[in-house]
């Protein structure tokens, strides 16, 4: 088995499948998503053992640890508080 250079395996990189599944998948994220710029719709290992494909986009690991964190957050931000009394 040849050795190959770290620069050379990353230059092949996009020839792989599971890399151009991956990179569907941020892109889907990227288009559908409106958590997108929170998250960046990087968990690959969750997509594919909860979904069985890179391609997909949303996860119940996102909805709970992404999703929900940032609505709760949001809707934090945005309740009027009541004055102290």
């Amino acid at each position: 088995m040849a050795v190959q250079a770290q620069a050379d395996i990353l230059d092949g990189a996009h020839r792989l499948k599971y890399v151009r599944d991956f990179l569907v998948g941020l892109e889907n994220c990227q288009t559908q998503c409106a958590f997108f710029d929170f998250c960046r719709g990087a968990q690959a290992a969750n997509r594919y053992f909860e979904n069985g494909s890179l391609t997909t986009t949303e996860t119940n690991y996102c909805r709970v640890s992404r999703q929900a964190l940032v609505t709760a957050l949001s809707t934090l931000a945005t309740t009027e508080k009541e004055p102290a009394a």
